[in-house]
């Protein structure tokens, strides 16, 4: 697909898009990056090439080991960044909400923050969340699109 996609780069009005890319390689875990692809041009118009810029989003176990949060912390964060509150995610978990907030309270101690906009400011600082959403997802292996 993003072979596809740059291939209409060169098209009239259609200069830059952005995507998710799921990198896989053989001996490396798999890797979600975030990228914008645009087209180069000089003075004239003509395309000089394609410009390439990605950033990595880590995975939530990169949470649980930077961060020595627990397995439920890790849990409560993922459904924190998707907007639920502490009543819907202790369903969601099947937990008390106060055993959510307990656990939101030591979140927010790990961190050394006080609110729940500086938990998601701190992941998206640290690329643990994206910071915009990705028109597309593409799937590669081997540098080659997988389908």
């Amino acid at each position: 697909q993003v072979i596809e996609e740059i291939g209409l780069l060169n098209e009239d009005g259609y200069r830059n898009f952005s995507c998710r890319m799921h990198m896989k390689t053989i001996k490396a875990e798999p890797a979600l990056f975030d990228a914008k692809f645009t087209s180069v041009m000089d003075k004239t118009g003509d395309i000089l090439g394609t410009l390439m810029v990605g950033k990595e989003v880590k995975r939530a176990t990169r949470l649980e080991a930077t961060f020595n949060f627990t397995k439920t912390e890790t849990e409560v964060i993922r459904e924190i960044i998707t907007g639920a509150s502490s009543g819907e995610i202790g369903k969601t978990l099947h937990i008390s909400e106060r055993t959510v907030k307990t656990h939101i309270n030591h979140i927010f101690s790990k961190f050394s923050i006080n609110s729940k906009m500086e938990l998601l400011q701190a992941l998206t600082y640290n690329n643990l969340v994206p910071e915009i959403p990705a028109e597309k997802t593409v799937f590669l292996r081997n540098g080659r699109k997988q389908l």
